[in-house]
């Protein structure tokens, strides 16, 4: 399959691979969920707040939009960052983080620094209910900024707009 060849050869993410290739949104779906399926490769997915009621419900709008993905749900910070070490130490990418900002001890942009540390190609999301940290999590590259409550369709539109990004930039 070229699209394939060519995301392990140039070692980018499909998306960008397929849009620069001109593939439709239902198109780059379409390879996901075959990519997903037909692959021994696992899509990791971290969830992080510290409210358990915020958590289970961002999980279940994130199983939603991503039903075959490994999602990890964690409620601090510090755990969080050891499963992703350990998933690094076994040579596995996380693909996505969902981070609240307003964590006991360490915040959610401190946590996205350090996620970005262990996997670069991590796509960072902040769920969160404060409006004012939105620039400091842009400065990380994150790739939207949702404040709860947060629903399936607005994961489905932020991740809409980064496919609409990433065909419109140069």
């Amino acid at each position: 399959d070229r699209l394939r060849t060519l995301v392990e050869t140039l070692d980018l993410p499909l998306i960008t691979v397929a849009e620069f290739l001109g593939y439709t949104k239902k198109q780059i779906e379409n390879e996901l969920k075959h990519i997903q399926k037909g692959s021994d490769e696992t899509m990791y997915i971290l969830a992080l707040d510290d409210e358990r009621y915020a958590l289970a419900s961002l999980a279940e709008k994130l199983k939603l939009v991503f039903p075959d993905a490994f999602l990890q749900k964690e409620t601090q910070a510090s755990s969080a960052l050891s499963w992703a070490e350990s998933l690094a130490q076994q040579g596995e990418e996380l693909s996505y983080a969902f981070l609240d900002i307003q964590l006991r001890g360490m915040n959610g942009i401190e946590v996205a620094r350090n996620l970005k540390a262990l996997h670069p190609k991590v796509v960072l999301f902040f769920c969160t209910a404060y409006s004012e940290y939105a620039f400091d999590a842009f400065g990380l590259c994150a790739k939207g900024y949702l404040l709860k409550p947060i629903l399936a369709k607005d994961i489905e539109r932020v991740l809409d707009e980064m496919v609409d990004d990433w065909r419109t930039s140069p």
